[in-house]
């Protein structure tokens, strides 16, 4: 009986379980991989961090922009399957852009969105400052336009490009900005997408003159204030075609200076003022038609201080009639001839004697 219960257990096989066989765990099927990227959206040029899961252990891991076909980040996975790398999104337009992980034969995949994004360079300065916009993550080859004072002025006007970005356009803040701000400027493209930056007027200069208005060669005293204290302000007529003065602004960024007004196209001309932290000031002058002011009387030139018809006359009067001559001549080179005097001891010429 006994022999026979050995010989049914000796023909008996035992196989074991993938779980006895290896660690003793039981092991489920292997989880599928995965990507994520943090942050999920924002403008071209955000840094992100791709985080993968469920890929073999020590595989390189290469991360793809889809809009690109560029690699923009590459790791090699853990033991536990996991791998991060960061990235810069590059200039695409508006909306969700594709990213793809994969090490040849295990992929996974998820999406960024990017939104639209407008800058200025500098973000703050005087009145006249020169501002610089950029424009990226808008609509791909669309008309864009960037304005201010709730859309009422246009700065500047563009395309964007296949990515979505635009070539950069330049805007100067006009002289007599009201100071303080921040002034939002925004750009929108044709399709509504929209972004907006702020810019602060730090300080607007001012420029007047006295008097507004005059003819060629009046004498104005140009006046100006709120510059950049200790600087040197230079102003110039007639969109810069003549320096006018340049003067240091006082510690309240006050100066002032004398100017003869030249030879120009009748009407308005301006006159503009700027320190060397491109504060503007600008000032008008309504050039008209007339004779230039006659020279001041005490001003002179020429021989002894005269104009030249007087220094004729009076050498003219030395040489004929000697002392007695002289006052002649003087009066003569005055604008009027006197009758011709006889000295008291001889007779006036063409006279015959007494």
């Amino acid at each position: 009986m006994l022999a026979s219960v050995g010989a049914v257990l000796a023909s008996i096989t035992f196989h074991p379980s993938p779980a006895s066989a290896s660690s003793g765990r039981a092991e489920g099927p292997a989880a599928s991989p995965t990507l994520l990227v943090s942050p999920a959206s924002g403008p071209v040029g955000t840094l992100a961090a791709a985080e993968g899961t469920g890929f073999p252990a020590s595989s390189k891991v290469t991360v793809t922009w889809s809009f690109t076909s560029t690699s923009v980040c590459s790791a090699l996975a853990q033991s536990s399957g996991t791998f991060e790398c960061e990235f810069v999104v590059p200039a695409s337009p508006s909306g969700a852009r594709s990213l793809t992980a994969a090490n040849g034969s295990t992929a996974a995949s998820t999406s960024f969105t990017v939104v639209p994004e407008l800058t200025a360079n500098p973000t703050s300065g005087p009145a006249g400052t020169s501002v610089t916009f950029n424009a990226t993550g808008f609509d791909a080859s669309a008309a864009l336009d960037v304005a201010w004072q709730g859309g009422t002025v246009l700065a500047c006007t563009g395309r964007t490009n296949g990515d979505g970005g635009s070539p950069s356009c330049t805007y100067v803040i006009p002289a007599g900005t009201t100071t303080g701000g921040p002034y939002p400027f925004t750009a929108r493209d044709v399709n509504g997408s929209t972004a907006s930056v702020n810019f602060t007027v730090t300080y607007t200069p001012r420029l007047e003159v006295s008097p507004t208005s005059g003819t060629v060669g009046t004498v104005v005293t140009i006046t100006g204030s709120e510059f950049a204290a200790g600087t040197s302000v230079t102003v110039t007529w007639d969109s810069a075609a003549t320096v006018a003065c340049t003067e240091i602004a006082n510690s309240t960024g006050s100066f002032s200076c004398p100017f003869t007004v030249p030879s120009s196209p009748e009407g308005i001309q301006t006159l503009t003022g700027v320190d060397p932290d491109s504060g503007t000031g600008v000032a008008v002058f309504a050039l008209v038609a007339g004779p230039a002011p006659a020279p001041s009387s005490t001003t002179g030139g020429g021989f002894l201080g005269l104009s030249a018809p007087a220094a004729y006359g009076l050498v003219a009067g030395l040489v004929a009639w000697g002392g007695i001559g002289t006052f002649a001549a003087v009066w003569y080179g005055r604008g009027r001839r006197p009758p011709r005097t006889a000295a008291p001891d001889r007779a006036a010429p063409n006279e015959p004697p007494g």
